[in-house]
């Protein structure tokens, strides 16, 4: 017997998608997907899963947690295949989407053995909604839109069957990314969650640091990161604006990583012969 990674009952363990599977069945119809498994050292095209969730745990509230987040990114217009837009005005329910923002992280961060420590204190939450009060209080989060790169005419020529581009040449395709952003602060955590036009940073906070020094980080984080905003609890609408990273500036994270780059390097290679 096994214990479930959210409620710490025994079971027997099923099969829990790391990125839930609607966003893995959009990205893969919108050509292909490429992701970095941090604990094997490798890259993987499949649909990544992770096999330490009971069956009520998964087939319950974080089966609704995904159904949350699909509606969510639905009503948000994310689900197109070149986003360009400058703004956006998005409804949310706070709490609900936090929640799966933690849950998607929480599982990431176990699968690629990656600070998941950091994210497992709010599995509780993730689950029920438990103890929200100090959980708000702890992690901040913030919103904008992945600004779209431009393309030379050469690179227009050159991806144009590879990736959606626009008249103008910009492009933005669909993509997922989670990660930890490199920071040097005791205070708190950066995770990304990058989902087609979205970025979304969760702050998470050590939990001895005052309220006023919290504020006082958020803003410097703002200040730092522009076009990113802060996103409210007390409120169910938000106009995101886009932000100074594109999609190529998320991906070259990962890539420009020595690990990563040999490997799809390698892959790259097999694919040409």
């Amino acid at each position: 017997m096994s214990i479930c990674a959210y409620c710490d009952n025994e079971c027997s363990p099923s099969r829990e998608h790391i990125i839930p599977d609607f966003l893995y069945r959009y990205q893969k119809g919108d050509g292909g997907h490429m992701g970095w498994n941090e604990s094997a050292q490798k890259i993987v095209s499949g649909e990544a899963k992770i096999k330490d969730v009971c069956k009520p745990c998964n087939n319950g509230p974080l089966s609704d947690l995904d159904s949350y987040g699909k509606r969510f990114l639905t009503n948000a217009g994310v689900f197109i295949e070149n986003f360009l837009l400058e703004r956006r005005t998005v409804q949310y329910e706070y709490s609900s989407l936090l929640r799966w923002l933690l849950k998607i992280s929480f599982n990431s961060a176990r699968a690629s053995r990656n600070k998941p420590k950091v994210l497992e204190r709010y599995k509780a939450f993730i689950l029920n909604g438990e103890d929200e009060a100090r959980v708000l209080n702890e992690v901040f989060l913030f919103a904008g839109l992945v600004k779209p790169a431009r393309f030379s005419n050469k690179e227009v020529e050159d991806y144009s069957d590879q990736l959606p581009i626009s008249e103008d040449g910009l492009s933005n395709p669909f993509f997922v990314r989670l990660s930890w952003v490199p920071e040097s602060s005791k205070s708190y955590i950066i995770r990304s969650v990058v989902i087609g036009g979205l970025v979304f940073h969760l702050m998470v906070f050590e939990r001895e640091l005052k309220i006023g020094f919290r504020r006082v980080h958020s803003r410097r984080w703002l200040k730092a990161n522009k076009g990113m905003k802060l996103m409210s609890s007390s409120k169910s609408v938000i106009t995101l604006n886009q932000t100074n990273r594109s999609f190529l500036d998320y991906i070259n994270m990962q890539l420009m990583r020595e690990n990563h780059f040999e490997a799809a390097n390698k892959l790259l290679t097999r694919g040409l012969k």
